[in-house]
């Protein structure tokens, strides 16, 4: 049985819904699966019906991941609102957190991106060579005894806030 008030031209199938919301239909199913949308209508052929909260809930969702919120915070977030609690600390919480494993993780890509140009650099006129048994690529060996090569990165990945790495 359609939800009351929700009229004919506001029902969308699960492909309508994530057309609307610029997503894959795919996405749509795995938010529904995962709990973050709940469409409790279906069609007489059995097609899931989402409604215009449906979209709005749906639109949240993808903001709330662009800026970092993994699936298992949304759903956090969602069920504070829904117990009519407010979700802002939470939500400030993780952001915060969020923003030092982000500055950790650019300060690594960053030297990263670094060792790459000065291998590049070191490697520009060595010619190639067919490895001879007793090597693997000589490029590569060729920096491996520079400690600025061989010094690992910062290794430690920050998990704030993460419950998954499925997230």
């Amino acid at each position: 049985m359609p939800k009351q008030g929700r009229g004919k031209d506001d029902v969308m199938t699960v492909a309508q819904l994530a057309e609307r919301a610029g997503v894959a239909p795919h996405v749509v199913r795995l938010y529904a699966r995962r709990g973050l949308l709940a469409s409790t209508d279906r069609s007489a052929n059995g097609y899931r019906q989402f409604g215009q909260q449906d979209l709005d809930r749906l639109r949240f969702i993808r903001t709330a991941a662009s800026l970092g919120f993994s699936l298992n915070e949304i759903g956090q977030i969602i069920e504070l609102s829904q117990r009519g609690k407010s979700a802002c600390p939470l939500v400030r919480e993780i952001l915060t957190q969020r923003l030092e494993w982000a500055k950790a993780e650019l300060l690594q890509l960053q030297q990263m991106h670094q060792r790459m140009r000065d291998a590049l650099s070191c490697w520009e006129h060595l010619p190639d060579r067919v490895p001879t048994g007793d090597d693997i690529c000589h490029l590569i060996e060729s920096v491996a005894e520079d400690e600025k090569f061989t010094t690992p990165l910062v290794q430690r990945r920050l998990t704030i806030g993460r419950s998954s790495a499925n997230d």
